[in-house]
């Protein structure tokens, strides 16, 4: 009993779902078990996975930020130039991304908790904008020849398991301590209820949501660095559906995009999911803009689950 209390009985049914993935995936494609070609792929699931984090917690107040991919494209060119252009070393051109991620989400924070704009318009707008400024800061050149003792980061690993993603676990933990046990967590699922509620229970409404909203961009920031290396680039252009599989992992893991509710853990595991749904559908040659509308219908699909559930349990 208590450890089927460690879990959910919707992380439950993810985890028996991501089994199911496996166990099909291995039985029609090949190499998909090949321990070197799992560890790759969970690679790509570390930039996604930090993001995902952030906004688990801002779903959870009724919000969203559509501009991480952005967000995370111009910290990665911030740390390029700053490195090639500036003459910063790489530790802190790092801290030169992560810096600008800061800013760009806490700029988005301030515009939809005090200008009172919708964070989906001001991420919409925002999206556009520090997109812009990634290709005007680069020129829309992409930086490369970075340091090989830097690219080694995506490299590195302990047996199988790459460290990125043994930092991805550590912050999903924490992200679950923080939404489960502490006041952050409690008070940004009470906006996601009731916004007016909170407000008259003296919550720091503006001020929770503002930093929830710099917490995405400084976890965007952090990411740059882990793409970049993974990459061996600085793209301008290049930020694929960062956005469409971050809300992907963080709906179908149980996080209802009205907000009220949500799961770090259950993101974790839609993340999983999603990546393991990814990796099988690559290998087996599925064509890339089928597994983009794939993931949209994915996400219509639990996004009205979630609804139905809670609404039944209500």
């Amino acid at each position: 009993m208590k450890i089927a209390r460690l879990l959910s009985p919707h992380e439950w049914g993810l985890l028996v779902l991501l089994l199911a993935l496996m166990g099909f995936f291995s039985l029609t494609t090949e190499g998909f078990l090949d321990p070197w070609n799992l560890s790759d792929r969970s690679r790509h699931l570390v930039e996604i996975g930090l993001i995902a984090v952030p906004m688990t917690f801002i779903i959870c107040t009724a919000g969203i930020d559509i501009s991480v991919g952005s967000m995370m494209i111009l910290s990665a060119i911030l740390m390029g130039t700053a490195w090639r252009d500036w003459g910063f070393s790489m530790p802190w051109a790092a801290a030169m991304a992560i810096g600008g991620g800061t800013l760009a989400g806490f700029l988005n924070g301030v515009m939809g908790s005090y200008l009172g704009i919708a964070p989906l318009v001001v991420t919409l707008a925002t999206r556009a904008l520090y997109r812009g400024l990634a290709l005007g800061i680069s020129n829309a050149d992409p930086i490369r020849r970075f340091p090989p003792e830097f690219l080694s980061i995506s490299e590195s690993s302990l047996g199988y398991v790459p460290y990125t993603f043994i930092l991805l676990v550590v912050v999903i933990l924490a992200g679950h301590l923080f939404l489960k046990k502490s006041w952050i967590g409690r008070y940004s699922i009470a906006i996601g209820a009731n916004e007016t509620a909170a407000v008259f229970s003296a919550i720091p409404v503006r001020k929770l949501k503002m930093g929830l909203y710099a917490f995405s961009g400084l976890m965007c920031g952090l990411a740059a660095p882990i793409y970049v290396a993974r990459f061996a680039t600085a793209n301008p252009e290049h930020a694929g559906t960062l956005e469409l599989d971050t809300i992907a992992a963080v709906v179908v893991g149980g996080t209802r995009i009205t907000g009220g509710s949500g799961s770090v853990l259950g993101t974790g595991l839609g993340l999983l999911v999603v990546g393991t749904l990814r990796f099988g559908l690559d290998l087996s040659g599925f064509p890339q803009q089928g597994q983009t509308m794939l993931m949209g219908c994915v996400v219509i699909v639990m996004a009205i689950l979630n609804e139905w559930t809670s609404r039944r349990r209500s």
